[in-house]
């Protein structure tokens, strides 16, 4: 006798269905929806996100702030210079799928945090689009509404990262990378650069903070307002200066002001910070270094060729470094000075001339 709803040779008559035990057979079941991951394992996925996501907008930013990696693309073409440095950057601004394959599915603790950082790619993906058309087109109008875009995604993260009961640090998020006189936080291309001349192949960036900003890094760093011009920390690669550091040097850089009296030696002392504060991050066995002395001696030796890396005239530099070191180093705390801080003396970092500081 046959089995019920199969023809003699096992296929299903004409006006005969499959039977339910045949389409289990031949069907296989959807798989289980995957778990949740635990909220620990997510938020290391969300750390190495926003790591990424900050490497790629400070990498193209720094790039088409630098006008001899515009000349290369432009020569080259876009997709000739996505092929070497960049390219890495910007696929992966384009490629929302590494945010869903990293942080899905998320716990329900973060369900809100994924969802605001989910609308964040179509912006980070435009603005990377935009930033290659203004590279083809040579249209700096291009980078500026693609800096409109990275401002809004960086402000949905903000959000997104508000979102959890215990929040990344603001320093841990990504900075689109601005220059001018402006009093948003931001990766400032020109102080980046500048830090250059002490690291030479550095990774690290130059950050400006809004007020705001600056007073909750202060609080999740130390506890506490502590009224610092700037810091640099290893974790997170970065060269932290306060608002007034970033307005005098912005002053100097995208202005024709000169300040002179008191003015100028605010101007000397945010050059120094600058340096100071690269002297503690930058490689080599005379440079990194935590000793506050050494790293303010060489500070204030590369105060000139910083200045200058600014849009300063020589002169001006030369009295920006001479004003700190006659008036402002013999009274900083006794922490930052060394007898050793001289012309010829051991931190003298061009012994053999009479070049100082």
């Amino acid at each position: 006798m046959g089995l019920a709803g199969c023809s003699s040779e096992g296929e299903p008559s004409a006006g005969e269905s499959t039977s339910a035990d045949a389409r289990e057979a031949t069907t296989a079941p959807p798989p289980p929806p995957a778990a949740p991951k635990s909220l620990s394992e997510w938020r290391g996925g969300y750390s190495v996100w926003l790591d990424e996501v900050g490497a790629d907008l400070r990498e193209i930013g720094l790039a088409i702030h630098d006008r001899n990696a515009l000349r290369l693309m432009r020569e080259d073409g876009i997709e000739a210079y996505r092929e070497g440095a960049l390219d890495q950057y910007f696929e992966s601004l384009r490629d929302c799928a590494r945010l869903e394959a990293t942080l899905t599915p998320a716990p329900k603790r973060a369900e809100a945090t994924l969802d605001l950082l989910r609308r964040s790619c179509e912006p980070l993906a435009r603005g990377g689009e935009l930033v290659a058309a203004g590279i083809e087109e040579d249209d700096g109008a291009l980078f500026r509404e693609a800096l409109a875009k990275w401002r809004t995604a960086v402000n949905l993260v903000e959000d997104g990262n508000e979102e959890l009961a215990m929040p990344e640090r603001v320093e841990a998020l990504p900075l689109p990378v601005e220059d001018g006189q402006t009093e948003i936080s931001r990766v400032e291309p020109l102080l980046t650069r500048a830090t250059r001349l002490m690291n030479k192949g550095g990774r690290f960036a130059a950050r400006c903070w809004s007020v705001e900003d600056w007073e909750r890094i202060e609080r999740e760093e130390f506890g506490k307002k502590v009224d610092l011009a700037g810091f640099a920390t290893e974790r997170y690669a970065n060269l932290n200066l306060a608002p007034r550091m970033c307005e005098s040097l912005a002053l100097l850089a995208y202005s024709d002001e000169r300040p002179t009296g008191v003015a100028q030696l605010d101007a000397a002392f945010a050059v120094v910070v600058l340096m100071h504060e690269t002297a503690h991050l930058a490689e080599g066995d005379r440079f990194f270094t935590r000793e506050e002395a050494l790293a303010e001696c060489w500070a204030m030796q590369f105060v000139r060729p910083a200045a200058r890396s600014l849009g300063v005239e020589a002169a001006y530099a030369d009295e920006l470094a001479e004003r700190y070191w006659e008036e402002v180093y013999p009274l900083v705390e006794r922490k930052y000075r060394s007898p050793e801080c001289k012309n010829g003396g051991k931190l003298d970092a061009r012994p053999g001339t009479d070049v100082f500081p």
